[in-house]
């Protein structure tokens, strides 16, 4: 995988998007951001969005970092988005 590439991500609640993968540092790094349409529940309420994973290692356990922004569709539903986000994902 490398920046530049793309991948269809499907969820089990019906979610898809193509996702364009905008930084790669196999095993530390990996950003992306929507590209083009979301489709199914997520879709209604998010027009894009973009993220980061920063991955760290210790001798016990591997802390993981991830920052996420996104538009709404609706303004109004920045607050429900939120929310889901932080409890599902």
């Amino acid at each position: 995988m490398q920046a530049g590439a793309h991948r269809i991500v499907e969820s089990a609640d019906g979610t898809a998007f193509r996702e364009l993968i905008t930084c790669h540092e196999a095993p530390v790094l990996h950003g992306y951001r929507s590209d083009g349409p979301i489709t199914g529940p997520l879709g209604l309420m998010v027009r894009e969005f973009e993220g980061v994973w920063q991955l760290h290692g210790t001798p016990d356990n591997t802390v993981v970092h991830w920052r996420f922004s996104f538009v709404p569709t609706v303004f109004l539903f920045r607050p429900v988005v939120w929310v889901l986000l932080k409890l599902f994902m």
